[in-house]
């Protein structure tokens, strides 16, 4: 069953059976969904790790790497406060772009929730080809050209929230400079 979130952005999905391979219609309406809606939420579905991880690369149409993901500590994380190096340990995450600190553009980003108990934040999600297509002309003018540069830098530091938003520190110094205006793969 599929439920449209917004009419620009988003469709929600219930009674995907989880199996592998997923037969091909299957695949090609999920393929179209997320091509034309550029975000799927799975309700009530219950999979393991290597499930997410084959649904994620088939619905871009890729084969899954053989790279085991623990070699690129940032390709995969938990946010938990209540396993140990779990990256949220205590309060609520400041607004932030996954991935945006990448070279390459982040064609597909999957968060599985395992225990999600209230009070709990919802996890919001933008859509910037729809704030793109929205964008005032002379604003667009003005971006065309330029590039944004995205870095870890601690001197952000609780400038968009309270006591109880998280700080980020980080231990290395990635960065990248993108176009502002780019279209994504």
């Amino acid at each position: 069953e599929v439920r449209e979130l917004t009419p620009a952005f988003g469709a929600e999905i219930s009674g995907l059976k989880p199996s592998m391979p997923l037969d091909d219609a299957t695949l090609q309406q999920l393929r179209k969904l997320f091509d034309e809606k550029a975000l799927l939420v799975f309700r009530d579905i219950e999979i393991d790790r290597d499930f997410q991880y084959y649904l994620s690369y088939a619905i871009i149409g890729r084969e899954q790497p053989q790279q085991d993901p623990s070699v690129n500590p940032k390709r995969e994380s938990l946010v938990s406060n209540k396993e140990e190096n779990g990256i949220a340990p205590f309060g609520r995450l400041l607004w932030h772009s996954d991935m945006m600190w990448c070279g390459e553009a982040c064609e597909l980003l999957s968060l599985y929730g395992k225990e999600v108990g209230q009070p709990s934040p919802p996890t919001m999600f933008v859509s910037a080809a729809q704030a793109w297509k929205t964008l005032p002309d002379e604003l667009r003018t003005r971006i065309e050209g330029r590039t944004a540069e995205h870095v870890h830098d601690i001197s952000y530091e609780r400038s968009g929230g309270d006591a109880t938003v998280l700080t980020a520190q980080f231990d290395d110094d990635d960065s990248a400079s993108t176009p502002i205006a780019h279209r994504h793969p």
